[in-house]
């Protein structure tokens, strides 16, 4: 439904002077016309007679004369509750300015002087202690008269708080491993790998800045205004780790034993690394290592596992070999026949991915190719270097995918697809079905006839037994129907999280690929120029730009 037209004032108005002025306070500014008059003006057929707001504190109404006087500095207005005075002397929300509306003569054509003005001030302002700023209704007057426009004065502000900073971390190393190191195109070079963090015993491992609080301001009523608190940094101290607090609040953090240093979800330690030269093979054996991390030189070879705790880092290939990681995991180049897989909490970076099975709690990068991979990451998915393609497999990310090519020009079968990671969404429908299947057993039990016919003609006591179990049936129905409100909220929640989530190639993605994003499929028909895909909510389908 449209909103009504706003008839002019001089339609429902016999004004006493010009209503597009400002109107002093104590002044009749006009006469409201007759209803009869009021109904047959533009806009007015369907509103109320007398127009008035049920706040219409900026004036008061006559009903004997129809006879309109403002109790403000202020300006005539019709809105769609009727005709207001929109105060010239306004006080911001967060009470930190107080502005005047400054125009060169008042609606009876009378010069507008600074003195009448801070006669009309709110009655709000007579309490401030704060000095008004004169000198701003000054300039403000010279220029409305000048320029014959209504020109705003800040006449008085407050003081705002001054923030304070928060606590910082400064570290002695760069606590994110990568797979190599990041060009100006944003590619990786990978001669350039980032190694193992090795430290010795007594090495500064970093510096914790403490908080610095902020300085309180206060509103042009005088009124405090705090600073937001600072926010602090908790650090755990994990193995290998000791503290020292210096006079001026800050605490050093130092090695205790030699080994690889490590920052993760707030904690910091030094673990031992096992650095072994060479490659994994029959020489080696398996490799396990329950505490640390692992530092391989060379490649490990087919049929064979590495397992560690923390980070796994491989020089060479990973040749059809099973790795297992607490932490992340980097190598030269991964090259599987679909039989094994790497498996790491956190991120998992390569040269290059063949057929590998890669299940990753964080990122997966790359730089040439994903190729007949089945990959699922919980972070983002990218493979940007100069050729960066994903062709063939099945690719599964929670946070994006972002390649330089998808597909291949043979339109080999490329799947990539965007999956929402809300954990609870599995146990809620899990115990919907436990549920489910308590409710198929009960059924049985009671039969699937006329419930109450059947309670009527059981046994005394067959029928306690029977109501019993229609009564327990009857709970887990509204279990049921509770668990099915949570699931629908959780998957809007999900589709939510997805918006800010896409598909990106920068070159080209190749018919043959499918595309999903929560659910929702799409396959280009034709090669696409550099597309971007998105779920669109409003259609509940992807779209792309």
């Amino acid at each position: 439904m449209t909103e009504p037209e706003q008839p002019a004032l001089e339609k429902i108005i016999t004004p006493n002077g010009d209503l597009n002025k400002p109107i002093p306070p104590e002044l009749v500014f006009g006469t409201l016309c007759s209803e009869e008059k009021f109904k047959k003006t533009d806009g007015c057929s369907e509103r109320p007679y007398p127009p008035i707001p049920a706040d219409n504190s900026g004036y008061v109404f006559d009903h004997n004369d129809g006879s309109l006087k403002t109790t403000i500095w202020g300006k005539a207005s019709f809105s769609n509750d009727g005709i207001i005075i929109l105060p010239l002397w306004t006080i911001s929300e967060d009470k930190m300015f107080v502005v005047v509306e400054v125009d060169s003569e008042d609606f009876a054509g009378k010069a507008i002087t600074a003195k009448r003005l801070l006669e009309c001030m709110p009655h709000d302002l007579e309490s401030v202690d704060l000095k008004l700023n004169i000198e701003a209704i000054d300039i403000a007057l010279h220029q409305a008269t000048k320029t014959k426009q209504t020109i705003l004065a800040t006449v008085l502000q407050g003081t705002p708080p001054v923030q304070g900073q928060d606590a910082s971390l400064k570290l002695s190393f760069n606590k994110d491993q990568t797979a190599g190191t990041l060009r100006k195109d944003g590619s990786m070079d990978f001669r350039e790998r980032a190694s193992l963090h090795t430290v010795a015993e007594k090495d500064l491992l970093g510096e914790l800045l403490p908080p610095v609080p902020g300085t309180t301001g206060q509103d042009v009523f005088g009124n405090p205004i705090k600073p937001m608190e600072p926010r602090k940094v908790n650090i755990n101290l994990g193995q290998g780790v000791s503290s020292t607090t210096k006079e001026n609040g800050s605490t050093i953090y130092t090695a205790t034993r030699s080994g690889v240093v490590r920052f993760r979800n707030g904690t910091l330690e030094v673990t031992d690394l096992l650095k072994i030269e060479g490659d994994i093979d029959f020489k080696t054996g398996n490799i396990r290592a329950l505490h640390g991390s692992i530092h391989i030189t060379g490649d490990v070879k087919c049929g064979f596992s590495v397992e560690s705790s923390n980070d796994i880092i491989i020089d060479g290939v990973v040749e059809e070999a099973n790795i297992t990681a607490g932490g992340l995991v980097v190598a030269g180049g991964v090259i599987m026949d679909g039989r094994n897989k790497i498996e790491a909490k956190e991120s998992v970076s390569a040269h290059f991915f063949r057929n590998a099975t890669v299940i990753a709690g964080g990122d997966v990068n790359a730089e040439v190719e994903i190729s007949h991979c089945k990959i699922t990451a919980n972070g983002q998915i990218s493979i940007l270097g100069n050729k960066g393609t994903i062709s063939g497999g099945h690719i599964i990310s929670s946070n994006g995918i972002h390649a330089n090519i998808i597909g291949n020009k043979a339109c080999t079968d490329t799947c990539v697809e965007i999956r929402t990671n809300i954990p609870k969404i599995k146990t809620l429908e899990a115990s919907r079905k436990q549920l489910e299947d308590e409710l198929d057993n009960l059924s049985k039990a009671i039969g699937e006839g006329d419930v109450l016919n059947s309670l009527m003609n059981s046994p005394d006591e067959d029928r306690r037994i029977l109501a019993e179990l229609i009564k327990v049936r009857s709970a887990i129905q509204t279990d049921v129907r509770s668990l099915d409100d949570s699931i629908k909220a959780m998957h809007k929640e999900a589709d939510k999280q997805l918006i800010s989530k896409h598909i990106k190639a920068e070159q080209k993605v190749f018919c043959g690929t499918t595309i999903i994003i929560g659910g929702k499929t799409l396959k280009p028909t034709a090669d696409m120029e550099a597309p971007r895909y998105y779920l669109d909510l409003d259609s509940q389908k992807i779209s792309f730009d």
